[in-house]
């Protein structure tokens, strides 16, 4: 049920039932009519207080910053978002919040203020009215330490006054510069361990076990370094500086063809790998990846009590595998064969290889149900490295100095080197790595996650296991020791063949406690829940759940509102679009099901909004929601289609004429200036009901679809609310 707030006197505000837009022209009449005053009245006292038990949360909710670190004496731009709760109304001058910086001493200084008006390039707002507060702020410190902010602003209680609220504190830690001095020790070291292996290798790859011992303990001795140690049993280095920064280096081995197997460093007791004849030469050089500029995810603010725990959040997919060009086995395209081999899977895969596998990648990982870590490992489970080459000249590290500081460094600098099989070492280039504390201060939570790390040593020590089950993930598939690509394709390939097309759970995984063939012999090992599985029945129709259970393609989320339009009787409702915010690319979302054999219809309710409404009626731009349902019996069938036309004629909507210049909007409905996109004048269908008679599905799988697209271009945005998704 949804409502909507109609003004009666400038005293008396109430929601009536708005399924379709004649209701409320129905309702107003009835409410006119004199002789049946007291019956209206009651109608609609009835209504006003249907929520009168949902109590008005008592504070603003979580303030969400990125970064959370800052250097001093840098005008530093902190980004914050308060994701006020459902039934929380903002009250005051401007209906914004004011954040305040709180010094050590306590003195509390405004410093910025955030605003849910949809301006995108001032306040970093996506939507207007969907109950988030964005801005952008900027913070200068000139001395270390700490300091926090907090949000603040007035809302309604229960009785409609208005009261100071304020959200949770957020802190930042500010750090003194990195001393160029101390970045040089660095670098120097690591480029110096290069001519030290190779002068320990004397031009010959037998030698490599020794020479990387060698190399630890010339290290060692540098009065540089704080301390050196080796993975156990493994030739990836460690380093600590005395300056506190965190260096190393992984050393892998190549066959005749410039490959490499393992991943981490190869095992110090294994001897020389063998050449596999593999003739493919393609290689995109890790001195010649790219970089990005950091992702800020924005943390969802959805409960998942009630949300089965063992349902796998949804089937999007997320690869990530920074070296796959010097792999000598790769899991991706074993990985990708598999989810499209199976008939009704709807899986969304997204992959970041070789050059795109940056550090700001790794933050997207955060709303994949499937994550996929190919990379190499140091540390035995301390850390991961990223494809992205340590340079001090990008502006990318302004932004990772504070990050590469502290007593548990969120990041730090490795050499990539390999020996290739004439014994000479290829310097590969120093690549940014990432400790389990930046997978821990990561935005948002995993959604009941799986994670496959497939690198040397990630089970080894708990660090990063510990991060990513504390961030949500559900289970974590990782090695003891260091791993040799042919059993990570192994385990790869059973992982998914399991969860995905055998429909069991993770601890169902044949490989579990089993070992690698190759010395010296990891185990993998499975952390968390055996009982993880995908889901094959309807889930979270409501949105209550946030967008667990959806796969998602461009632009989907879920909101609590969208101006004054809320959800009616529940908190949350889904909404697809054709590229609000920063996001370009039209949406949809998606579930994967069988159909109850007792199924008869499905049902939803959708609200159409649109910029192209009444000026672009009739003409080649035309915005498009549609519902499909595809099976490997019926192929693909749309039970639902409507295009700016279409649903203008159905509303009596015209375009422009010489008499009506801007058009005529008929029975749809103007919600500008309260609800504006990209280009204002947006209009609506209000909430219409849907059933659809799926009877002939019953036992069948199905992939239901809810989609926007956009013909023509995407300037003038699209949004369709969606709300309670059920079979019945």
């Amino acid at each position: 049920m949804h409502y909507e707030k109609i003004v009666f006197s400038p005293s008396f505000y109430t929601k009536i039932s708005n399924h379709k837009t004649t209701y409320i022209m129905s309702a107003i009449q009835f409410f006119r009519r004199a002789l049946l005053v007291s019956v209206v009245f009651s109608f609609i006292f009835t209504l006003s207080n249907c929520r009168e038990d949902e109590p008005t949360p008592s504070g603003l909710g979580q303030l969400d910053i990125s970064p959370s670190e800052i250097i001093v004496n840098t005008n530093a731009l902190i980004n914050a978002h308060v994701h006020v709760a459902p039934g929380v109304q903002i009250s005051g001058e401007n209906l914004n919040l004011t954040v305040y910086k709180i010094s050590a001493n306590g003195q509390q200084t405004e410093v910025g203020t955030l605003a849910d008006d949809g301006d995108l390039y001032y306040n970093g707002d996506e939507i207007k009215g969907d109950n988030i507060y964005s801005g952008r702020i900027y913070v200068t410190e000139t001395n270390p330490g700490t300091i926090e902010l907090i949000a603040k602003g007035e809302m309604l209680n229960s009785k409609g006054e208005a009261v100071s609220a304020e959200s949770a504190k957020a802190t930042i830690t500010v750090y003194a510069d990195i001393n160029g001095a101390d970045m040089k020790a660095l670098f120097d070291v690591q480029n110096d361990m290069v001519t030290q292996l190779n002068t320990y290798l004397g031009g010959n790859q037998n030698n490599a076990p020794n020479a990387v011992t060698q190399l630890l303990q010339w290290v060692q001795n540098q009065p540089e370094v704080e301390w050196a140690t080796m993975d156990n049993g493994s030739s990836s280095i460690e380093i600590r500086y005395k300056s506190g920064l965190m260096g190393g280096a992984v050393v892998s081995l190549e066959d005749d063809n410039g490959y490499v197997d393992t991943r981490g460093g190869f095992a110090l007791t294994s001897g020389i790998q063998e050449d596999n004849n593999r003739g493919n030469t393609a290689k995109i050089p890790v001195s010649q990846q790219t970089r990005g500029k950091n992702y800020s995810g924005i943390a969802s603010g959805k409960t998942i009590e009630d949300f089965d725990p063992n349902l796998i959040g949804n089937r999007n997919v997320f690869i990530y595998a920074p070296f796959e060009a010097s792999w000598k086995n790769n899991e991706r395209p074993h990985i990708i064969n598999i989810l499209d081999s199976i008939q009704c899977g709807d899986f969304k895969i997204t992959t970041y290889v070789n050059q795109e596998a940056t550090v700001a990648r790794i933050a997207e990982m955060m709303t994949y149900g499937m994550v996929v870590l190919s990379t190499h490992g140091s540390g035995g489970g301390k850390a991961l490295l990223t494809g992205e080459i340590a340079d001090t000249t990008l502006d990318a590290y302004q932004t990772y100095k504070p990050l590469l500081q502290g007593a548990s460094p969120k990041m730090g600098i490795s050499k990539n080197m390999t020996i290739s099989k004439q014994g000479a070492v290829v310097n590969k280039g120093d690549v940014y790595k990432l400790y389990a504390a930046y997978i821990s201060d990561l935005a948002g939570t995993f959604p009941q996650s799986v994670i496959l790390a497939n690198f040397c040593g990630s089970d080894q020590t708990p660090p990063l296991k510990d991060a990513f089950i504390g961030k949500g993930a559900k289970t974590y598939f990782g090695y003891t020791e260091t791993v040799n690509g042919g059993f990570c394709v192994a385990v790869a390939r059973d992982v998914f063949t399991t969860l995905a097309k055998d429909r069991k759970k993770t601890g169902e995984v044949s490989k579990i406690n089993t070992s690698d063939p190759q010395a010296p012999n990891a185990t993998l090992k499975i952390e968390g829940s055996a009982d993880m599985r995908y889901a094959f029945e309807l889930v979270n129709g409501n949105f209550e759940k946030g967008m667990l259970g959806w796969t998602k393609a461009g632009d989907g989320r879920v909101i609590s509102q969208l101006g004054s339009l809320d959800t009616g009787e529940g908190l949350y409702m889904g909404i697809i679009s054709t590229g609000l915010g920063y996001t370009t690319e039209t949406g949809s979302i998606s579930q994967t099901f069988t159909v109850p054999n007792n199924a008869n219809t499905l049902d939803l309710e959708w609200n159409f909004l649109s910029e192209e409404f009444c000026e672009y009626i009739g003409s080649s731009y035309q915005d498009w929601f549609e519902v499909v349902l595809k099976s490997e019996e019926f192929g693909v069938e749309t039970l639902l289609s409507r295009s700016v036309d279409g649903i203008a004629a159905e509303f009596e909507a015209t375009g422009p004429t010489e008499d009506n210049p801007e058009g005529l909007p008929g029975n749809l409905t103007g919600v500008s200036p309260d609800v504006v996109f990209d280009q204002g004048g947006v209009f609506m269908t209000g909430w219409q009901s849907e059933s659809f008679d799926i009877s002939s599905y019953r036992n069948k799988c199905v992939t239901l679809t809810l989609r926007s697209s956009d013909v023509g271009d995407s300037i003038y945005d699209t949004a369709i609310l969606l709300d309670d998704v059920a079979i019945k």
